[in-house]
């Protein structure tokens, strides 16, 4: 009981201390960019027509235009649908608007294509930790650990997961300490941690 109450006081104190609420985790994932996946790592030619929509839609998304960015991934996409660069942009895309469900089918979509992108794991676990499939987030930020141990992304969301299920274990405050090196929620996940008096 007391374990429980204290993962609603620090995600409530962290809700407080932040503009957007500090268990969304919707942070995770990198909508300032959309190229989640750099096109020089793939093997697979994407063709011309997928190109010009994926930097059309890239194009709109860095101006603001939301629903112009969508629109032109999901045709790419769809032109593409072999493209892990199409597919993990419109998911990015779909997560950074609230479009959950989209932002998880695209996830499993692109890891079906090609399971060995870091980013791809950590941006599902990220979209399953919004959606409070935590157990399925641990696992996924598990996976994305297997690849990149120092993963801050997944060290951040593996604590999280954790914390919110309410197991303050000694290994979900090692993954928010690693996190925490250079990433400053996982530092305020802590911080207010700390000021509940949880061990350390």
């Amino acid at each position: 009981m007391v374990k429980i109450m204290l993962v609603a006081m620090v995600c409530a104190a962290l809700s407080e201390q932040t503009p957007q609420p500090a268990c969304d985790c919707t942070r995770i994932i990198d909508v300032k960019s959309l190229r989640a996946v750099s096109v020089r790592s793939l093997s697979h030619t994407v063709p011309k027509a997928a190109r010009k929509e994926i930097d059309k839609g890239v194009q709109a998304w860095r101006k603001g235009r939301n629903a112009q960015a969508l629109a032109h991934l999901a045709q790419a996409a769809m032109i593409d649908p072999d493209s892990v660069e199409a597919q993990a942009d419109l998911g990015v895309a779909h997560a950074a608007v609230g479009n959950l469900s989209q932002a998880l089918d695209r996830s499993e979509n692109t890891l079906a294509l090609n399971a060995n992108f870091l980013i791809l794991h950590e941006n599902k676990a990220a979209v399953l930790m919004v959606l409070n499939r935590l157990e399925d987030a641990e696992q996924t930020a598990r996976k994305a650990l297997s690849l990149a141990p120092d993963s801050i992304d997944a060290n951040y969301t593996l604590g999280m997961a954790l914390v919110m299920r309410g197991n303050l274990t000694p290994e979900a405050l090692e993954s928010l300490k690693r996190a925490a090196e250079k990433d400053a929620r996982a530092r305020k996940a802590l911080m207010s941690i700390q000021n509940y008096g949880a061990p350390q």
